[in-house]
């Protein structure tokens, strides 16, 4: 049952359109078939080398812990389920990005989908962004990423709204130069791995931007 369930997600993550776009939660599910695959290997070899067991349950310990300190004290990115460089978004100045965008009442905006949830999480949902913006440097994006109504709907029904990007300066300059073609006057601030948009002259959304696909 526990090598058919490694296979299953095997074979999901291969077969589905989840492995086209990766991060280290889709294997998750991973670890407690695989920490019992362990704890049995280590038991064979307790029955008649109880040191090379104890040794090596030592050593797959040493090993993680020493991995999680190293990435913890590399930062960025830091621990991060994140295997694509341009998503690895140095959260550090996320409060910074909350007290902006809170002071000036940009409550409601657009950005990527790793900007909304954790930004609406951390902020008590005073801040509701729609997913709406790709975070691929390719443009790469798909409705799966703005996947809460709920989100998507209060932004629709704002007047107001600003922009964030991530470690995207092509798609900043795309923004910039499609509000100056709607005739849309803004401001632009830079807090960490964050820009802003904000201030608009007028409510822009998406659609309205000529973004590349």
């Amino acid at each position: 049952m526990l090598t058919g369930l490694c296979l299953t997600l095997i074979v999901a993550f291969v077969a589905t359109p989840f492995g086209n776009d990766p991060s280290g939660r889709y294997f998750l599910p991973l670890a407690p078939p695989l920490a019992l695959f362990t704890a049995d290997l280590l038991n064979r070899i307790r029955r008649n080398y109880p040191r090379a067991a104890i040794a090596a349950l030592c050593g797959v310990l040493a090993f993680n812990l020493w991995g999680n300190i190293e990435s913890a004290l590399t930062a960025p990115p830091g621990i991060t389920t994140q295997f694509d460089a341009v998503a690895q978004v140095d959260m550090r100045d996320m409060p910074a990005v909350i007290d902006f965008l809170i002071a000036r009442g940009e409550t409601r905006g657009y950005s990527n989908y790793w900007v909304t949830f954790p930004m609406a999480f951390l902020s008590g949902e005073k801040l509701i962004y729609s997913a709406a913006l790709p975070y691929h440097l390719d443009f790469k994006y798909t409705t799966r990423y703005d996947r809460y109504a709920p989100y998507r709907e209060a932004v629709a029904a704002s007047d107001r709204v600003a922009y964030i990007t991530t470690k995207h300066p092509t798609l900043d300059e795309q923004l910039r130069a499609q509000f100056a073609a709607l005739g849309v006057a803004f401001e632009e601030k830079a807090i960490g791995d964050f820009r802003i948009f904000y201030n608009l002259s007028r409510k822009v959304t998406p659609a309205e931007l000529n973004l590349p696909k």
